[in-house]
């Protein structure tokens, strides 16, 4: 039965009500600051719960009371570094402190949310354009999208939100104006020899395994496998959510093996700083490499992009590579991170050409003296037949046929 309580609060001046709700509980209310008004205000109540507990209304569902904006991200970001990863498992730390970023501090501030309901489709495309007027790269704007995205369908799956604010959001294009490249030998000897042992060793290790920079991270001491010579990573800890065991070289493990002497098994194997990307550029300054080129930028993933090239200029099949670079699509390892020097190229023209050409000398010579004594003077101007030259590279590579051999004039 509605009533209302004999004396109002203290604190605010306003009477408490109460009335039966349709499972037939006590629910509490504050009302006005006149007795009458929240006794009228109980009687409503009391007759809307009797309508639903008589079917006449659909019942009330968790997500019709606003939920607080930080309370629920708050049990968002516990639950993620719980169970919220592939296949129920955690998140790494890195996604973990980069969502929470996100849902703490940017997107309440933007949104000026107080409660989940407050999220809308138009507020959250107006700050990605805001986002993207500021100059941030389209992969930095789809990752904040990401984290308020993935926010609310898990609010929904929860049942603090009838529907989905953001269905239909369009993606930003995240395609970079340059991609990432490897780096040659010689460009890893000057960043090795500008890198303070701690990083150098990190490098080293990233360029000889292919591992993120989260990966290397999570690595520990008692990860080294020194009799079978590899780096083994658990699922939770890896990209693809799939247990890794990367092969090393002997000399590669030696060393590793030396840099854990007195540490604890659980220690990490690396000194991999959270800023790891900005001290690599200053460790790339050092080495007098340049930021970027035609062929890409030069950043800490590169050691990746380095190790993928590596492996292929070793002579390994492209199955052999995707399987070292822990990819699940073969087209990735050989069109994004495998890297095809110039000079390499060039390496395999000549030895075209040489199979083609010089293989085949005196037959052209033959054909030379066919098309001479068959063509006046001016078709041998117009078709260039006075000398017989190839263009390749800096140079002109002029067959001489006096001699039969390929001879090289700059």
């Amino acid at each position: 039965m509605a009533y209302v309580r004999g004396k109002r609060d203290p604190k605010s001046g306003k009477y408490r009500g109460g009335y039966a709700d349709w499972n037939g509980k006590q629910a509490d209310f504050t009302g006005t600051s006149k007795k009458s008004e929240t006794l009228a205000m109980a009687r409503r109540f009391e007759d809307e719960h009797r309508q639903i507990r008589l079917g006449y209304r659909p019942a009330p569902k968790p997500m019709d009371k606003p939920r607080d904006f930080i309370v629920s991200a708050t049990e968002y970001l516990e639950w993620g570094r719980a169970q919220g990863g592939h296949k129920g498992r955690p998140w790494s730390p890195v996604h973990a402190a980069m969502r929470e970023r996100h849902l703490i501090v940017f997107w309440p501030e933007k949104l000026k949310a107080k409660s989940i309901n407050d999220i809308s489709l138009a507020q959250v495309e107006a700050v990605a354009r805001e986002l993207m007027k500021a100059g941030k790269a389209g992969k930095t704007v789809q990752a904040h999208i990401e984290s308020i995205k993935a926010f609310v369908h898990w609010a929904k799956k929860h049942h603090y939100l009838d529907s989905i604010p953001l269905e239909g959001i369009v993606p930003i294009d995240v395609t970079p104006e340059k991609s990432r490249r490897a780096l040659t030998t010689k460009e890893l000897e000057l960043l090795l020899s500008a890198a303070p042992p701690d990083r150098r060793l990190t490098y080293i290790v990233a360029a000889c395994t292919g591992y993120r920079k989260g990966e290397l991270a999570a690595l520990r001491v008692r990860s080294l496998d020194v009799v079978n010579s590899t780096l083994p990573l658990a699922a939770e800890f890896t990209k693809g959510k799939r247990d890794a065991r990367q092969p090393i070289s002997t000399a590669l493990c030696k060393i590793l093996k030396s840099a854990c002497m007195g540490k604890k098994s659980n220690a990490p194997l690396l000194e991999v700083d959270f800023h790891i990307d900005r001290l690599f550029h200053r460790d790339r300054e050092a080495a007098g490499l340049p930021r970027s080129d035609d062929d890409g930028w030069l950043v800490f993933h590169s050691l990746r992009h380095t190790y993928c090239t590596l492996i292929v200029g070793t002579g390994a099949n492209m199955i052999e590579a995707q399987r070292l670079m822990r990819h699940s699509d073969p087209r990735l390892t050989a069109n994004i991170y495998s890297h095809t020097q110039k000079h390499q190229l060039q390496h395999v023209a000549e030895a075209v050409g040489k199979s083609v050409i010089v293989e085949n000398t005196a037959l052209l010579r033959q054909q030379r003296t066919v098309d001479l004594n068959g063509a006046d003077a001016n078709a041998c101007r117009d078709g260039n037949l006075d000398e017989l030259d190839i263009e390749a590279g800096e140079g002109v590579r002029t067959l001489d046929f006096d001699l039969g051999k390929v001879a090289l004039y700059h």
